[in-house]
């Protein structure tokens, strides 16, 4: 009885833990978080990852602080300095953050709103609530007055993607 109790014990625990390696090896969610946990860890994801941010972006996700986890994101490739994001126009990274969300809302509605949804859940120990709450504020935005259209520029959003969000949407939003 006892010996048929451990192997019980350890079976479950062994599928909890293949469960919990499937589930690092997909993104959270495709905007924001677009990276697996194991593409972090083995930094085998189509940019660079480097430290302490990749570190952060992993316990993060793990510990449901999505907030910390999108912070993290916009500094893992570690082009930020002294707050200002590489490759933008003195953007700082909660205006990086505002203007990809725009663009995602406009151009990728479903996922955002799923996103959204996911963020609602963020752990009472987030430190970065401000994202998160940055996020719900454009996701409660009507911003139907502005046109989903796409447009090309030299440079990609941040996220490195093609440029698929209103280039003016940002102007437009305040």
């Amino acid at each position: 009885m006892y010996i048929s109790a451990v192997l019980t014990l350890f079976a479950l625990g062994f599928y909890h833990a293949a469960a919990a390696s499937a589930s690092e090896l997909e993104a959270i969610e495709p905007l924001f978080l677009e990276f697996s946990i194991q593409e972090v860890l083995t930094n085998t994801s189509w940019i660079p990852v480097v430290e302490p941010w990749a570190s952060q972006y992993v316990s993060a996700v793990r510990d449901g602080r999505y907030g910390d986890a999108v912070w993290a994101r916009y500094h893992i490739a570690g082009d930020v300095h002294d707050g200002i994001v590489g490759g933008t126009t003195n953007m700082t990274v909660l205006q990086s953050i505002e203007e990809d969300a725009l663009g995602y809302k406009l151009n990728d509605p479903e996922d955002y709103a799923k996103a959204q949804a996911l963020y609602a859940q963020t752990s009472d120990h987030d430190g970065h609530k401000d994202i998160i709450q940055t996020l719900s504020h454009i996701h409660n935005q009507d911003i139907s007055h502005l046109e989903a259209r796409v447009t090309y520029s030299t440079t990609c959003s941040r996220l490195h993607r093609p440029a698929r969000q209103n280039a003016n949407a940002e102007d437009e939003y305040r």
